[in-house]
């Protein structure tokens, strides 16, 4: 995995759909909130890296937990989610957990933290 900052593979992917995706985070409060990527998008990235595109995000106090599966474009979503206002006081306040499944669903659940 790529620990360099100034370059981040799916950081313009994940840049892209920040408005949506924070949107869907401020929605989660009340039921998860879920988005289907098309194929297509991931792939012209990256044709398919060791063990998918799928992952398992938790973040909790703003660090990814114990329970996040590793990869490079959970860590750059979670990135993306610093680099922004919103994004960093949702994440600072509230437990989220985002997947993104082997069809490119991607789903978001949050839970008070405490």
């Amino acid at each position: 995995m790529n620990t360099d900052s100034s370059y981040r593979k799916y950081a313009p992917f994940w840049s892209k759909y920040r408005p949506a995706i924070l949107k869907m985070m401020q929605g989660s409060v009340d039921e998860s909130q879920q988005y289907q990527f098309m194929k297509h998008e991931l792939s012209s990235i990256e044709k398919k890296p060791k063990g998918g595109f799928e992952f398992r995000l938790v973040i909790l106090n703003g660090k990814a937990t114990r329970e996040t599966t590793a990869s490079e474009i959970a860590s750059d979503l979670l990135e993306m989610l610093k680099l922004s206002q919103t994004g960093s006081t949702l994440i600072a306040a509230n437990r989220y957990e985002i997947t993104l499944d082997k069809k490119q669903m991607l789903r978001i659940s949050r839970q008070a933290a405490v």
